[in-house]
């Protein structure tokens, strides 16, 4: 197999990772653009607030009121004080789409829910409910319920690793790419390929386990801890179909580049011709006569005396 066949032997892998990352790509830009009907599609989770009306931000208020003893504090009138506020001020939105870098936010009309404001996108995003909420107010934060608390410390933390994770496979997916121009050459690129392919594999595999686990317990929690306060959670479909697919396809990836260092040496053999004229090994059986392609000479003469003169073969008949 010549180097066209090489070429066309890494070109399947070659493809299949450059699907990877751009399906890693989409995954981690979602939630970034308001202007962008596709990115605003693709989201990690959704938090619906469209139940929270006017009257039940103030019904809000009164249920966490009394989640605290019947002691009334400074920290649970101001609570109640800025949910009410937070509404009739318009800063309490429909919804709100968490994405890797940022989140986005706007208004539900019907079914229809209409993105008109994004965050700016930053590392290692978590959505810090108080904050988006404009719920930041002194001690608001202990009048959630402990398993909230709890799991938001961890989603805080948690979501570090995951976003590095992330990072960490985009780059080497892309390290992954330059490197596979050298598989092109020899079968030891297409084994550093390999490599490089299965190291970007592990971290997308650890992303996509870790964003899956924190966002479904994610919301869990929510749903099991303000429901009842007309909050609604969901997981988002296109970020985690865009983020396991980038998963699949670096898997195939992997697969074929171990099949290219393998195989496709890329190497031509080169094609021994007979060369006309050339000599064979001479048989000097049946009584000594030498036989080429099944005809027969008479054997060399032999000299009893230097001094005789030699007379030549006649030929006979």
């Amino acid at each position: 197999m010549g180097r066209a066949g090489r070429v066309a032997c890494i070109g399947l892998p070659y493809l299949f990772t450059i699907g990877s990352l751009v399906a890693l790509i989409f995954a981690g830009i979602g939630s970034t653009d308001e202007d962008s009907s596709t990115l605003n599609k693709i989201y990690f989770m959704r938090a619906d607030l469209s139940n929270v009306t006017a009257a039940e931000a103030s019904n809000f208020g009164d249920r966490l009121l009394n989640l605290t003893s019947n002691a009334m504090n400074n920290a649970t009138e101001e609570l109640a004080a800025a949910i009410e506020e937070a509404e009739k001020a318009s800063e309490l939105r429909d919804f709100y789409d968490v994405g890797l870098f940022g989140y986005c936010e706007g208004e539900k009309k019907g079914s229809t829910f209409d993105v008109d404001f994004c965050s700016k996108p930053v590392g290692s995003f978590w959505f810090n409910p108080l904050v988006v909420w404009h719920l930041n107010v002194s001690g608001v934060h202990d009048l959630f319920p402990s398993h909230l608390q709890s799991n938001l410390k961890t989603y805080q933390k948690v979501s570090h690793w995951m976003f590095v994770a992330y990072v960490l496979a985009f780059a080497t997916l892309v390290v992954q790419l330059l490197v596979g121009i050298s598989a092109i050459f020899s079968r030891i690129g297409s084994i550093f390929t390999t490599i490089v392919s299965a190291v970007a594999t592990g971290f997308l595999i650890a992303a996509n386990i870790t964003s899956t686990v924190l966002f479904a317990t994610l919301v869990g929690v929510f749903n099991s801890s303000l429901k009842e306060y007309g909050v609604k959670s969901s997981l988002g479909a296109n970020a985690f179909a865009a983020s396991w697919l980038a998963l699949a396809l670096s898997l195939v990836s992997t697969f074929f580049w171990l099949f290219s260092s393998c195989c496709c040496s890329g190497r031509t053999e080169a094609r021994r011709s007979p060369v006309q004229g050339s000599y064979e090994k001479v048989d000097f059986g049946n009584g000594g006569a030498a036989s080429h392609h099944g005809h027969t000479s008479a054997p060399a003469p032999t000299f009893t005396n230097t001094n005789t003169a030699y007379e030549p073969y006649r030929h006979q008949g």
